[in-house]
This record gives C-alpha cells, sequence and structure tokens, in this order.
C-alpha cells in the first residue's frame, strides 16, 4: 500500500487533490494497510463457509503481530515518507484497541469458565453475538456520520483514494487464494485467508489517524474511505470466491473433491440468507452519510499553500512555521489555533518593531483570513511558533500541523522543513522580553 499510495497519490493523481493534504493522505493509506482485519474476518469467513478454527487461528496471529509490529511500520513507512510521527502515540493506540481488549475477553472468559464452565461461557458467546453485530454496525454508522459531509462534499478526492484501496484488496486477495489452490489447501482454508489478507482492522486505523493527523486531516479520510469501500468490496470478493469454488475444487485431487462436493448444497442455501442480512446491514451503513446535516451556510473554503518550517538546531527550543492561507469562499474566517505533536504547544505569533528591536507577540485572537483572500505567514511577519520542541527539526522531514478555524473547521497540513542555510536568509526576530 505504500508503493500504491507514494505512486499513485504523491504523483499519478498529485494535480487533482489538495496539495497540502498529500502527505496527510499518505499517511492515512500507510495506516489502513499496516492494520490486518480481525473481527470482520469472522463475518466473511461465515459468508464463504470457512473453516472456524483456521479463521480464529489467523484472527489470533494477526492480533499478536499487531501488537509489536504495527507501531514498528507504520513508523517505518512514515519514516521512509519523511513524515514524523511521536511514539507515544503509536503506542497507545495499540494498547488502547489490541492490548486492552485483549486482557478484557481474556479476563472475562477466565471468569466465565471459573464460575460455570464450557457451558456457562457458550451460553455467554450465544448472548453476546447479536450484540457484537450491532456494535459492528453503529461503528460503520458514527464513522460515516462524522465523515458524511466530507464524502458528500469531495466526491472527486473519494474516488482517488479509493483507487490504490481497490487495487490493493482485489491483488492480496487474488494472490492469496491462487496461492492455496496452488498448494492444494481446501476451499474452506483459502477462502478466509484470501479474505484475511485483504482486509483492514479500520478501527485501529482510523483510531490512529485521528490521534496523530486530527479528526479532520486527510489521513483521517483516508481511513474513512476505506470503511466506506471495504464492505462492498469485500462482499464482492466473497461473491468471486463463492462463484469460482468449482473451478478451485477442480484442481484438488480427487478424493478431497468428492467430500467437498457433499455439502456444497446446504452451504448454498446458507449463504444466501446470510449475503441478504449483510446487504441489509450494508444499506443501513450507507445511510448514516446523510446524518450530519450540511450546514445551510457553508464554511468557509480554505486552502494552505507551502507549508514550510525552519530547520532548528540541537537544544533548540522553539522553531517557527509558516505558509500561505487562501480563502475562496464569500464569507471570511480566522485562524484561532494551532497544535502539532511535535511541541508541547503551537501559537500564534506576529512580530512588532519595539525600542528600536523587531520583537515576536502571540496573537491570542488569532489571524483574519478575508472573504476571497489570502493572508501570508512568513518570517519577520506573522507565523506560527512551535514552542518546547520535543526534538530539533531536521531538514527534509514533515510534521503534522492542525491549524484550527473559526468557521472552517480544522485542517491538518504536513509541514516541509527547510535547511537552516536556507531558512537563515531572513532570520528570526528576538522572543518576547519576560
Amino acid at each position: 500500500m505504500a508503493l500504491l499510495g507514494w505512486f499513485f497519490i504523491g504523483y499519478l493523481f498529485r494535480p487533482y487533490l489538495p496539495a497540502a493534504q498529500i502527505d496527510s493522505y499518505i499517511a492515512g493509506l500507510i495506516l489502513l494497510a499496516a492494520a490486518p482485519c480481525t473481527a470482520m474476518v469472522f463475518v466473511w469467513s461465515n459468508l464463504c463457509e470457512g473453516e472456524p478454527r483456521f479463521t480464529l487461528s489467523q484472527v489470533a496471529l494477526n492480533d499478536a503481530i499487531m501488537v509489536v509490529a504495527f507501531a514498528p511500520i507504520v513508523a517505518l513507512l512514515l519514516g521512509l515518507s519523511s513524515i514524523l510521527v511521536p511514539w507515544d502515540t503509536l503506542l497507545l493506540s495499540v494498547g488502547l484497541y489490541i492490548v486492552v481488549p485483549v486482557l478484557i475477553a481474556q479476563g472475562a472468559r477466565r471468569l466465565l469458565l471459573a464460575n460455570g464452565g464450557p457451558d456457562q461461557l457458550a451460553a455467554t458467546l450465544r448472548r453476546i453475538g447479536p450484540a457484537s453485530l450491532v456494535a459492528l454496525l453503529l461503528t460503520l454508522v458514527l464513522l460515516f456520520g462524522f465523515q458524511g459531509e466530507q464524502i458528500l462534499r469531495q466526491p472527486l478526492v473519494i474516488a482517488l483514494l479509493a483507487v490504490p484501496i481497490l487495487i490493493q484488496v482485489y491483488f492480496n486477495s487474488g494472490l492469496a487464494y491462487l496461492l492455496n489452490r496452488a498448494t492444494g489447501e481446501a476451499h474452506c482454508v483459502a477462502g478466509p485467508s484470501a479474505l484475511i489478507g485483504a482486509s483492514n482492522f479500520f478501527e485501529l486505523a482510523v483510531a490512529a489517524a485521528i490521534s496523530l493527523f486530527g479528526f479532520e486531516s486527510g489521513a483521517a479520510l483516508a481511513t474513512v474511505v476505506g470503511v466506506l469501500i471495504e464492505v462492498p468490496v469485500m462482499l464482492s470478493v466473497v461473491k468471486i470466491v463463492n462463484g469460482s469454488r468449482g473451478w478451485y475444487e477442480r484442481g484438488m485431487p480427487v478424493a478431497n473433491r468428492a467430500s467437498a462436493g457433499a455439502e456444497l448444497r446446504s452451504r448454498q442455501r446458507r449463504r444466501q440468507m446470510k449475503s441478504h442480512s449483510m446487504i441489509a446491514m450494508l444499506a443501513l451503513a450507507f445511510m448514516a452519510t446523510g446524518i450530519r446535516n450540511v450546514p445551510a451556510v457553508a464554511p468557509a473554503q480554505l486552502r494552505i499553500e507551502a507549508p514550510w518550517a525552519r530547520e532548528t538546531a540541537e537544544g533548540q527550543r522553539d522553531g517557527g512555521g509558516f505558509m500561505t492561507i487562501v480563502n475562496d469562499g464569500k464569507s471570511a474566517d480566522q485562524l484561532v489555533a494551532a497544535s502539532s505533536p511535535v511541541s508541547s504547544e503551537v501559537q500564534i505569533h506576529t512580530v512588532q518593531l519595539e525600542n528600536g528591536m523587531m520583537r515576536m507577540r502571540e496573537l491570542p485572537e488569532g489571524i483574519a483570513i478575508p472573504a476571497q483572500g489570502r493572508v501570508e505567514l512568513k518570517p519577520r511577519s506573522l507565523h506560527i511558533m512551535f514552542i518546547k520542541l520535543q526534538r530539533p527539526l531536521r531538514a527534509g522531514e514533515k510534521v503534522p500541523v492542525t491549524l484550527k478555524f473559526r468557521a472552517g473547521g480544522e485542517q491538518t497540513v504536513m509541514m516541509g522543513r527547510r535547511a537552516m542555510a536556507a531558512s537563515m536568509m531572513s532570520p528570526m526576530p528576538a522572543p518576547p522580553a519576560k
């Protein structure tokens, strides 16, 4: 997915996407692909009559891998894209969305076995089964509902982000399916094997994207696009896997083929009933895109151009960030706050002449952005200030900065770092007097 994102989003589709969000979109695709699916695999496996014990072993293996590998893989791939992310946020996401649920489930299982034995555990699982499906559907409804406005407002962006996701799903599932056939695996193993290789743990991806880049960021939107297309696309993969069963089993040994054919008719009847249920759930989930009403007055249409920040020296605690904010809308807006994971605080500053010396001053009210106008944040003028950097900002790196506007909501941009030699041509004024 990283290669697909770099090629399609970073190169082929770049002219058609907001320039300030390119790196954020790529980061979202990487987060989505780095999290292999867990819960939904049981649904897909059930629809293709997969072997349940094999499916369970795959889910357990995925959980174990994600605990130790999700954060390093994401950090490596984002690092190759020169996108700086804090390790503590990645580890917190893994802890909250993988480790904690596993510990709670294991604790509940031990308690049930101790008090009522296997029968009590089985009865409890039967009771919570429908609730788990409802919770999964509710998750989809909330995700689509909160991002519904962006989905409806940016159809071209959604379509372009969907391209690498679609390629990954069909390539991964097709490759796994063919490899299983080539090695003589039963169809009930090949089905879930192909599906788990193409599906994603979208809850973790969305949560990590929001934690790292902000709710209104391109990364969050990219992960939600993955959710938006995953259900219908995975249902199409299920259809292909079920429809090709005869072709698949013709390549199996005769003994395996005979035993597999005995269950075919009953499986077809059960599959038809399950497919109807899934289609109904899918329709309800997509209705959620209309939950959030589009406001009567559209917010200012803001674009961020050429965001960059100075490289900082070792031990330097503060740094400056610059950009041009363009308002294409018919109503004025205001930049009121900013934040970034690379510093404890981000302030909005200007520069004033005091006693013959240029000094920085914080602007508590923010910066006004006129309607159909632009405001340039540049050295020795308006800028944002990174306060108490966690580590030096190095040339070539990109870090997420979330800008909060009074009417336009939040936008997360990736700020590139300029080398100190180039940025020192416009030295920063003195800091405010203490």
